[in-house]
């Protein structure tokens, strides 16, 4: 139903270079995504592009729900798994609404429940709703979950062990814990 996968932006990609904007078009993340962006599960690659970082990525989450494609590269930012993990959380606490900005406000991602087995995914960026979604409330938190945890595994697998990561990676384990012990 869900899949959610983790994806680098390249130090040396076109978009990199524009990162001393704003904000970059839609359109030039779009039409540079083969040479932009790198696949997690390429390790030689990530640790090619990536041996001077130690601390921070940006990242890109593509996520599909039923093969449509509901969050894709046009929200990579710093440590955006970081931001799911803080949402996340917040929404557990409450179980009402919770929203969090992105390091670099690239959007504001929320949840919120609409009813016991439903929350709406709204992600908003600058200032006008990109997406506003009803989506199977359980599925929708354990693949973020699982992702979040498969990506900061796989980082720590490839020898990018700071605390950063390794903390997320903990984080993101508990969120499982919790998820679980919800569902049960």
């Amino acid at each position: 139903m869900f899949s959610v996968h983790t994806y680098l932006l390249k130090g040396n990609s076109v978009i990199a270079s524009e990162l001393n904007l704003d904000h970059v078009h839609k359109g030039v993340i779009l039409e540079n995504i083969e040479h932009s962006f790198i696949d997690i599960r390429n390790e030689l690659v990530v640790k090619q592009y990536f041996r001077p970082y130690k601390k921070f990525f940006r990242e890109a989450i593509l996520i599909k729900f039923n093969d449509e494609v509901i969050f894709d590269f046009t929200y990579y930012d710093l440590s955006l798994w970081s931001s799911f993990a803080s949402l996340i959380e917040d929404f557990l606490a409450t179980d009402s609404k919770a929203t969090e900005e992105t390091v670099h406000y690239q959007a504001i991602i929320s949840l919120e429940n609409t009813d016991q087995d439903k929350v709406l995914f709204t992600v908003v960026k600058m200032n006008k709703i990109e997406l506003e979604i009803e989506l199977p409330k359980y599925s929708f938190l354990h693949a973020l979950v699982d992702e979040g945890l498969h990506y900061f595994t796989t980082m720590c697998n490839y020898g990018y062990s700071h605390i950063s990561i390794t903390s997320m990676k903990s984080c993101y384990e508990e969120l499982a814990k919790q998820l679980d012990k919800l569902i049960e």
